[in-house]
């Protein structure tokens, strides 16, 4: 039974877990950036695309279309649902080879446009699994499938499949077992495109006979045919054949032509991958390139929403919306600006270089460690940078920038979504094309690595030259701007004797920055619209100068701080209009941005995307409506545990100091 104090203290612990604001890692903040954007769970998600009220039925109910769809409906908003998420992608990632067959989709009825919608299919939780078959008419609000891991439901999906094959919904798959116990007749009803059969003996209470004919339900050449252990007519006919036959084996695995030849196929186990490599590899030395996709269930786990995190980002996002409108951009750090600059870093300057080796290779090294350490992004963006260092780079002596860049697109295809979709400047966008980008957006990357680099270090302080270095070797060795880079590198002998800390660091690329505006001020190359100034600003940041002008460091410290390390995930597409020219004031108001401009440096990496993009219709207002009654239910536990207390301690008066076991 727990004390008195005991209560009273968790009583305390709640208040302050409530007042607490904590940092929020990248792959959450990008999560509550979709939720209160309205662009769901499964945005930038390649393996399905979510569904509407304005396409479900044309899709879903598609008279012509033979597959099995499963739905999921869900609520953005739902805590269930995002821990479910990662199973449903798993899932469509698992069975991805399937999509022939089975598709998959979800639809967020959060959505305004959706509530019809899920009123009609009666979705009465979240999240919420329908199975519609082939040719369903718009009457049909498909079948309940039950929630469960990814094997579980991928069991549960055969069955449906399985129980459609009785009425032929489903062409082009045969998941029913041969009766029979000649060979021969197992060609019988099988397309003459057909050159060989995957014939599969597993007892009755198996998948792994129909998980194989699923994943190759894409290829033409060959068929998979079941056969269950208790067929000893069809089993007898086999050693008859002189083909061996193990009892001993869960499963085993024959090829049988066209003439009748069998042979046998001995996978190294009965994962689902090895028997379909083992198949692929045997097809393959005949000179047959099998349609099959892996099944990959490298989906990584959602953390639990925090509805106090979701409301920070919603009313940050609330204020650059406001700022957005009037350029007014200063404070502000995006990510697609970081994005931006990090991907023309990685597939266009640092390929250029035909062999990267030395003192270069050196600078590829630390360039990616920082990266790895510090870069605010996601874990499957950390896994990029970490796979360049260990797998590309690694021991070797010399690099290729061919083969560089040739890996960079590989495991971004593998790991896909990396980066933020509809790549574009938007913080770091110039008046025209040759102004500003990506030096722009690489300012911004190393301002914020020395940022993120001082937050992670706080204990250990004394290496702040870490990223300064790292920041030196890409600048000397890999920035294709040859007179900003002889520049930044005689800016740079500065650092020895000047940076011990990391917030020494900090300081000394805001002082180089400036630095490098005041040389750049009024050059033909500036920006008319974005002006070199000497930032911050007195308007961005009145503290930090004195009365007479000058520059307080401690003000700016704590200033660069807060702005590098509010990261903003808005993107083109959530800012509705951009305005006239005549609507702007750019003077004193924009972050200094220039490594150093050439005229014609463009990026002709990023193009922008003038797709549709859904809003939530929240406004300060609603937002802090919210905070209120989250304030208010907080205060009513609080007075609960309090009455709970005294009512179990009558004949005692509490003070305060008991609270603390005070005597």
């Amino acid at each position: 039974m727990y004390s008195k104090n005991s209560l009273l203290f968790c009583c305390y612990l709640l208040i302050l877990t409530v007042t607490e604001q904590k940092s929020i890692s990248p792959d959450s903040k990008k999560l509550y950036h979709d939720i209160v954007s309205g662009h769901g769970l499964y945005y930038g998600f390649d393996k399905f695309e979510e569904l509407s009220s304005l396409n479900f039925k044309t899709v879903v109910y598609n008279k012509n279309a033979t597959f099995l769809w499963l739905v999921e409906f869900y609520n953005s908003w739902c805590g269930h649902c995002h821990k479910f998420a990662p199973i449903w992608k798993g899932l469509a990632a698992d069975i991805y080879g399937w999509r022939d067959v089975v598709a998959l989709s979800a639809v967020d009825c959060s959505q305004e446009e959706n509530n019809q919608l899920c009123r009609d299919i009666e979705i009465m939780q979240y999240p919420m699994i329908k199975v519609f078959p082939p040719h369903s008419s718009e009457t049909n609000i498909g079948t309940d499938l039950k929630l469960g891991d990814i094997s579980t439901i991928r069991h549960n999906i055969i069955k449906q499949v399985e129980a459609l094959q009785g009425n032929q919904m489903i062409p082009g798959i045969n998941l029913n077992p041969y009766g029979g116990n000649i060979l021969e007749d197992l060609w019988t009803n099988v397309s003459t495109k057909v050159i060989y059969l995957v014939v599969v003996i597993e007892p009755n209470n198996s998948f792994v006979g129909s998980e194989l004919a699923l994943d190759f339900s894409r290829a033409k050449e060959i068929q998979i045919s079941l056969v269950k252990d208790k067929n000893k007519g069809f089993i007898n006919s086999l050693t008859h054949n002189s083909v061996n036959y193990d009892p001993q084996s869960v499963v085993n695995l024959y090829v049988l032509d066209r003439n009748s030849e069998i042979q046998r196929l001995q996978p190294e186990n009965l994962n689902r991958s090895t028997l379909i490599t083992t198949v692929k590899d045997y097809f393959a030395n005949k000179g047959i390139d099998l349609a099959a996709d892996l099944p990959s269930t490298d989906i990584s786990g959602g953390d639990d929403i925090d509805i106090v995190d979701i409301m920070r980002v919603m009313q940050m996002e609330d204020e650059i919306k406001k700022m957005l409108k009037t350029k007014q951009l200063s404070t502000v750090v995006f990510q697609l600006d970081l994005e931006g600059a990090l991907i023309y870093s990685l597939k266009r300057e640092i390929p250029l270089h035909k062999n990267i080796s030395g003192e270069m290779l050196t600078a590829l090294k630390n360039y990616l460690q920082v990266l790895i350490k510090y870069f605010p992004i996601g874990k499957k963006g950390t896994t990029l940078f970490r796979r360049l260092l260990t797998g590309t780079v690694g021991n070797n002596s010399k690099v290729e920038g061919k083969m560089f860049k040739k890996d960079v697109n590989a495991i971004e295809s593998e790991l896909y979504p990396v980066f933020l979709p509809n790549q574009s400047w938007l913080g770091c966008r110039g008046s025209k094309e040759e102004y500003r980008g990506y030096p722009c957006g690489l300012w911004t990357v190393f301002h914020t690595l020395t940022v993120f680099a001082e937050n992670k270090n706080k204990v250990n302080s004394l290496k702040g030259t870490e990223v300064l270095d790292a920041m030196v070797g890409y600048i000397k060795h890999f920035f294709t701007c040859s007179d900003c880079s002889q520049h930044f590198q005689q800016m740079a002998l500065t650092i020895a004797g000047n940076v011990t800390t990391y917030n020494d660091s900090i300081l000394w690329l805001w002082a180089a920055h400036n630095q490098a505006n005041a040389r750049l001020a009024g050059d033909p190359t500036e920006d008319p619209k974005h002006k070199k100034i000497q930032f911050p600003s007195s308007e961005a940041c009145p503290q930090c100068r004195d009365d007479q002008g000058k520059f307080l460091p401690d003000n700016v410290l704590q200033f660069l701080k807060s702005m590098y390390l509010n990261v903003s995930y808005l993107q083109v597409s959530d800012v509705p209009t951009t305005p006239g020219e005549e609507e702007v004031k750019y003077a004193n108001n924009l972050r200094h941005e220039n490594i150093g401009q050439v005229k014609g440096f463009e990026d002709q990496l990023l193009s922008t995307s003038q797709s549709k993009r859904l809003s939530w219709d929240f406004n300060i207002f609603d937002i802090s409506l919210c905070v209120f009654l989250y304030i208010c239910s907080v205060a009513i536990l609080v007075v609960v545990c309090v009455k709970f207390v005294f009512r179990r301690s009558y004949r005692k008066k509490t003070y305060i100091y008991d609270i603390f076991s005070k005597v």
